[in-house]
């Protein structure tokens, strides 16, 4: 918090989002956006058909409040039609701008007020119109009506053009989820859409617009690669985790596991870093080998023993299908200390070292290293337990 301007900010917004939830209190639906930094902050609430907004930057400030619905026209960069009242401030190149919107039996009043005298006739209707402009390109507000209106008048190609000229992060997610429910996306589509999203700044939209693209059916593997180039700025080990979450539903082929791997690589915490292998390791798109190398980036980072048995009980299922991935299994084990989780961790692998020669002698050599005789012991009477098993069954 570098001054007490960006405090303000952020106790107004907190109390926008206080008295929504008092809102929610009675089983509606509160959607709430809240960012800051030292050179931005956005808060969004909408609860119902009403709404709250608020946006500081390093050039522009925008405020806005609506009671009632309100919908765009054919065009969708103008109010059309409204239930209740909005009104939106703005803040810039050192003039304050405010524009009020309301119903009328014909339509839709405009009022244009430039600091603080009010305009009038068409004045009044163009500085109105462009304020709410300002307003839908730095709040997403309206996403889906104003794509639709784009790509029924002019197409894919000027709803990225209008993405591209977006003010916030926060708009550019509402904008390319609500394109890509709207548009089947070609890889011209999600190549220009990727070098847009480089430009994000905020990891948490940028994670959760790329998830909700790696989620559509259908995509292929090439446009995988392409959005996780978009990713290659991010510095949240939470959002890389989530957003390896989302990609280990493929496709993914070598190129794109690369891609994956190398952002597994930026991720700090032994959580993080179990939680996104965990995901690699559950996914039905992965090959045996994809799986060994994001068990041996995981044996390389987890420090904690209790995350790595973990994970390797995650993997016990997939050995001994492949030799790289017994491999990494092996020396995932070899960073845990605990002689419980050593335990435990070759107890999950017992069944499969039974049915392989090779790996019942890795897991017997393993066994024979735990410092404690009671799991020593235990962890080899499991495998002796699951080979008697076996020739019984």
């Amino acid at each position: 918090m570098k001054n007490l301007r960006t405090l303000a900010w952020l106790t107004g917004a907190a109390i926008i989002v206080a008295a929504f939830y008092a809102g929610a209190l009675r089983d509606r639906t509160v959607d709430i956006d809240f960012d800051a930094d030292d050179s931005r902050t956005v808060a969004f609430v909408r609860e119902g058909d009403q709404g709250a907004f608020r946006y500081r930057g390093d050039a522009l400030e925008v405020e806005a409040e609506w009671r009632g619905d309100f919908t765009l026209n054919a065009e969708g960069d103008d109010v059309a039609s409204l239930d209740g009242k909005l009104w939106i401030a703005l803040e810039r190149d050192a003039r304050s701008e405010k524009a009020i919107f309301e119903p009328r039996r014909d339509g839709v009043r405009r009022r244009y007020f430039r600091d603080g005298e009010e305009a009038e006739g068409a004045e009044a209707e163009a500085g109105a119109a462009a304020a709410f402009a300002t307003f839908m390109r730095v709040s997403g507000v309206q996403a889906d009506q104003r794509v639709r209106a784009i790509l029924d008048s002019a197409g894919a190609g000027a709803a990225l053009a209008e993405i591209a000229a977006l003010e916030s992060d926060l708009a550019v997610r509402r904008y390319v989820l609500a394109l890509n429910d709207l548009h089947e996306l070609s890889g011209a589509d999600i190549a220009a859409l990727s070098d847009i999203l480089r430009r994000m700044e905020n990891d948490q939209d940028l994670r959760l617009t790329l998830s909700g693209l790696l989620e559509t059916d259908g995509i292929g593997a090439p446009a995988v690669r392409s959005l996780l180039e978009a990713a290659r700025g991010m510095e949240s080990a939470h959002d890389i985790r989530k957003l390896i979450e989302s990609a280990a539903a493929g496709p993914l082929d070598d190129a794109g596991m690369a891609q994956v791997i190398r952002l597994y690589g930026r991720i700090d915490g032994d959580h993080d870093l179990r939680k996104a292998a965990e995901a690699l390791l559950e996914s039905g798109a992965l090959t045996p080998d994809q799986r060994a190398l994001a068990l041996a980036a995981a044996a390389g980072r987890i420090d904690g023993d209790r995350d790595m048995r973990v994970l390797l009980e995650t993997a016990a299922p997939d050995l001994p299908a492949s030799g790289a991935l017994v491999d990494a299994w092996f020396d995932g084990f070899a960073g845990i200390d605990t002689s419980r989780d050593q335990r435990l961790a070759l107890e999950a692998i017992a069944n499969g070292a039974a049915a392989s020669p090779a790996l019942a002698a890795a897991y017997r050599k393993a066994a024979a290293a735990i410092d404690d005789r009671r799991d020593r012991e235990g962890a080899l009477d499991a495998l002796d337990l699951a080979a008697a098993e076996r020739r019984a069954g």
